[in-house]
C-alpha cells in the first residue's frame, strides 16, 4: 500500500495529512472534516474539495487514480462557493470563438444579400428580353405595371415584417428600374441618352425609397430617396426647357454642391438629435439609448443622402468638364475642388467614400477635356496618383494639419465664389449683359 502527503485547507483550520492511495475522496471526506473540527460546518451541505487551480476533485476517485502528488493542496468549500473550474484555451476553442466574432461571416445577412443580387439580376435581364418582344408602349405598360407591383409587394412585406419578402420585392424594382427607362420613348442622341440615365436614377431612388424606407418605416433611406429624386428629376425637367445641357447641369450640380455644405445640419434635424440638445439645455436630459439612437439615425441620414448628392455633383462636373466650353470646365474645376475640400466635415468612411469618387471622376473628366492639351491631361492624371501617395503616406504634425486646415478653408472659400460668375458664363449671361451695356 502506497500513500500521498496532503494538505488539507478548511474554513477555519488547515492540516497536513497522509492517506492511502487506494481510498477513495468520498471516504476520506468525513474524516478530514472531523480532523479540521469543521463537520459541524458542513453538516448537510454539499461539499467539494478544490485544487489550488479551480479545479474540483472528483469524489468517487482516488488519489492513485487521480494522479495526485506529495505536496498537493486541498480546499474544502460548500458547493455554491466552489470557483469555476479552469478554462484552458486550446486551437480549436479559439478557431471557434474567432470564428462566432467575426463581422463577415456567412449568415442571414449574406444570403439576403446574394439572393438580392440574384433576383436583381434576374428582373434586369428577364426586362430586357421582355422589352424586346413587345413595342414600346406594351413594353412601358409591362414594366411599369410589374415596377409598380413588387414595390406594393414590398410595402407589404415591410408592413407586416416579412424581411426577406421586402428583400427580394425591392430587388425585383430595382432591377426593372433599368429596362423601364430604357423603354420609355426618347429621342435619339445624347440627349436622349442623358434623358434614360436620368430617368433610372429616379426609378432607383425611388425604388430604394419605398423599399427600404416607406415599407420599413426608416427616415434615412427615404430622404436619401427623395435626394435622388429631387436631383434627378429636377436635371430632367430642366432638359426639356430652352436650357442647354451645360446650363442644366451647372445649375443642378451647383444646387447639389450647396445642399452638401449643409447635409450635417439636415442629417442632426432628420434624426430628432437636435431636439434633444434642445431639451438637455432646457433641463430636461434625454435618456442614453434615446440619443444614441438619434445619433444613429443622424449618421444612416449622412450616408444615404450624400451618395445621391455626390452623384449629381459628380455627374454634372463630367458633363461640364467634357462639354469643350471654357466656363463649363471651370466650373467643372471649382465644383470639383469645392466636393473634395467638403469632405473634411463628414466623419465616417461611408460618408467620404461618395464625395471622394465624384470628386477623383470630376478630375478625370478634367484631364479628358477637348480644351486641354494631351501633356496637361497626363500631369493632371500623374498629380492624383501623387497626390494619393501623399494623402496616405504622409502625416503631417498637430500644427501643420491646423494650418493645412486653414488653406483649405480659404481655397474652399475662393472655389465657391468663383462658382456664382462661373454659373453665369455657363449659362451665357455676360454677352447679354455687353449687348445691353455695350
Amino acid at each position: 500500500m502506497t500513500f500521498t502527503r496532503l494538505t488539507v485547507v478548511g474554513a477555519s483550520r488547515r492540516a497536513d495529512v497522509v492517506v492511502p492511495d487506494d481510498e477513495t475522496f468520498a471516504a476520506l471526506l468525513p474524516d478530514l472534516l472531523d480532523l479540521l473540527g469543521e463537520a459541524s460546518h458542513f453538516t448537510g451541505a454539499p461539499v467539494r474539495l478544490v485544487r489550488r487551480t479551480g479545479e474540483q476533485v472528483e469524489l468517487a476517485a482516488t488519489p492513485g487514480e487521480l494522479a495526485v502528488v506529495d505536496g498537493d493542496v486541498l480546499r474544502i468549500v460548500h458547493e455554491e462557493e466552489a470557483p469555476p473550474p479552469p478554462e484552458v484555451a486550446d486551437v480549436t476553442e479559439v478557431v471557434a470563438e474567432a470564428l462566432v466574432g467575426r463581422g463577415d461571416r456567412w449568415g442571414e445577412t449574406a444570403r439576403y444579400v446574394v439572393g438580392a443580387l440574384a433576383v436583381g439580376v434576374a428582373a434586369v435581364l428577364l426586362g430586357y428580353v421582355a422589352s424586346r418582344g413587345l413595342d414600346d408602349s406594351s413594353a412601358v405598360a409591362v414594366l411599369g405595371g410589374t415596377w409598380i407591383a413588387a414595390l406594393v409587394v414590398a410595402v407589404l412585406g415591410g408592413r407586416l415584417r416579412r424581411p426577406w419578402t421586402n428583400t427580394w420585392a425591392t430587388a425585383v424594382a430595382l432591377g426593372l428600374s433599368l429596362p423601364l427607362a430604357q423603354a420609355v420613348p426618347l429621342e435619339p442622341g445624347a440627349t436622349g441618352l442623358l434623358r434614360s440615365a436620368l430617368l433610372a436614377v429616379v426609378l432607383v431612388s425611388a425604388a430604394l425609397g419605398v423599399g427600404f424606407g416607406i415599407a420599413r418605416r426608416r427616415t434615412a433611406p427615404a430622404w436619401g430617396a427623395l435626394a435622388g429624386v429631387g436631383g434627378a428629376g429636377t436635371w430632367l425637367a430642366l432638359s426639356y426647357t430652352v436650357l442647354s445641357p451645360t446650363a442644366s447641369a451647372g445649375l443642378v450640380g451647383l444646387a447639389a454642391l450647396v445642399v452638401i455644405g449643409i447635409l450635417p445640419s439636415i442629417a442632426l434635424a432628420t434624426s430628432g438629435l437636435s431636439t434633444l440638445d434642445d431639451a438637455a439645455i432646457a433641463g430636461e436630459l434625454p435618456s442614453r439609448p434615446a440619443v444614441a439612437t438619434s445619433l444613429e439615425d443622424a449618421y444612416a441620414s449622412l450616408a444615404w443622402l450624400s451618395a445621391p448628392l455626390a452623384l449629381t455633383v459628380g455627374a454634372a462636373a463630367c458633363l461640364l468638364a467634357l462639354s469643350g466650353e471654357l466656363y463649363a470646365l471651370l466650373l467643372a474645376i471649382a465644383m470639383g475642388l469645392v466636393l473634395s475640400l467638403r469632405t473634411r466635415q463628414f466623419p465616417l468612411t461611408v460618408h467620404v467614400a461618395p464625395l471622394w469618387a465624384a470628386s477623383v471622376a470630376v478630375l478625370i473628366a478634367v484631364s479628358a477635356s477637348p480644351l486641354l492639351p494631351g501633356w496637361a491631361g497626363i500631369a493632371m492624371l500623374i498629380g492624383l496618383g501623387v497626390a494619393g501617395v501623399a494623402l496616405a503616406g504622409i502625416r503631417p504634425t498637430a500644427h501643420a494639419r491646423v494650418r493645412l486646415r486653414r488653406w483649405g478653408n480659404v481655397l474652399e472659400l475662393f472655389a465657391v465664389l468663383a462658382t456664382a460668375p462661373l454659373l453665369l458664363g455657363v449659362l451665357a449671361v455676360y454677352p447679354d449683359l455687353l449687348q445691353v451695356f455695350p
